[in-house]
């Protein structure tokens, strides 16, 4: 007729019980977000994104222009600097969310860029900012 009385003992033990599996569950989770996309971290680059890419074909593999960018497992080298992946999140087969740490002069500082493929893979839109910006797959450079 009236509910058990528990001692302070058995009711930490069942909620141990209970909060093992849990915790547990929570853990295995939190490589996917909550929209159910993939989110790995921290982790690297996909290869489909290494290479060099550039604006234009005929700067390739020179460092005439300012938009050539390398991609690779754990960086990604920028005109003037060098930045260091601290999480990638692979949106779509063909996108990627990175967060990116810079460091110069003495300071650090992060952005996070967010990357698109083209279908044939040839070029590399930069969705990143108000405007996009594609470059283009460059052969056998850097």
């Amino acid at each position: 007729m009236f509910p058990r009385l528990t001692s302070g003992a058995e009711r930490f033990g069942r909620r141990r019980r209970v909060a093992a599996p849990l915790c547990l569950l929570l853990a295995s989770s939190m490589q996917i977000g909550c929209d159910g996309r993939t989110a790995v971290v921290p982790s690297e680059i996909p290869a489909s994104f290494h290479g060099e890419w550039n604006r234009q074909f005929e700067d390739c593999g020179s460092g005439r222009n300012d938009t050539r960018l390398r991609i690779g497992a754990d960086r990604v080298q920028f005109y003037e600097s060098t930045a260091y992946v601290q999480s990638v999140e692979r949106i779509t087969p063909q996108e990627i969310r990175v967060d990116l740490r810079f460091s110069g002069e003495g300071d650090f500082w992060d952005r996070t860029y967010r990357y698109r493929l083209s279908n044939n893979r040839q070029a590399l839109i930069d969705l990143t900012g108000e405007r996009e910006l594609r470059r283009y797959r460059c052969e056998d450079a850097g």
